[in-house]
């Protein structure tokens, strides 16, 4: 086990502003995840509460596995009124955000990518 809050843990303490809105946090899978939450502006617009995976990296035999998309997915369920930015992607995982339904927000030669919120409060 870590130190470390879970993804859940982090995600409730920082709804609450009982906790720092960023933090590595601990996820089976995951050799580094590290998050930001608060509002977001993007696209001309501000989008709050967003959710930045910022510094994300899958244990390297996790790699392929889907443990992205499972992650994501389970955001969506849990969290539906939490927009998800991933910052400082490179060209072939920018494409399967793409896939996933995330926008383009910026950069030339690092991108990042923005999933609205599934709903709205």
């Amino acid at each position: 086990m870590s130190d470390l809050p879970t993804l859940d843990e982090f995600l409730l303490q920082a709804r609450h502003r009982q906790f720092p809105s960023n933090s590595y946090v601990y996820e089976p899978g995951w050799h580094h995840l590290y998050l930001r939450y608060g509002p977001r502006i993007a696209l001309g617009r501000r989008f709050e509460p967003t959710l930045d995976l910022a510094n994300i990296e899958v244990e390297a035999a996790r790699c392929g596995q889907g443990i992205f998309t499972d992650l994501v997915q389970r955001l969506r369920t849990t969290y539906p009124d939490l927009h998800i930015f991933v910052e400082n992607t490179h060209n072939r995982f920018g494409r399967h955000l793409l896939k996933m339904g995330f926008v383009e927000t910026s950069g030339e030669f690092f991108k990042s990518y923005l999933l609205e919120a599934a709903c709205t409060p």
